[in-house]
């Protein structure tokens, strides 16, 4: 059980330092395009969303997703025997 809860946990702190990594080099190197941003501002919203409802299942399918690769190789080798 405590070789479960370090990979889950360094899975969990991995991803999420990949995850921070990713948005910094894509925040960086993103350049807007001024001629297209000037000509259509009829249809840009007053609302900012950050995120949605389905981020955290995106989360809970990563973290199920790492339990079944860490008991894989534990039954593959109960039936090679």
């Amino acid at each position: 059980m405590k070789n479960y809860l370090v990979f889950i946990g360094s899975f969990i702190i991995l991803f999420l330092l990949l995850q921070l990594l990713s948005g910094a080099f894509l925040t960086t190197t993103f350049i807007l395009d001024y001629s297209q941003a000037t000509y259509n501002t009829e249809n840009i919203s007053e609302v900012v969303e950050f995120g949605n409802s389905s981020s955290i299942l995106f989360y809970i399918i990563v973290i199920l997703s790492a339990t079944m690769a860490y008991f894989v190789p534990k039954v593959m080798t109960k039936f090679k025997r």
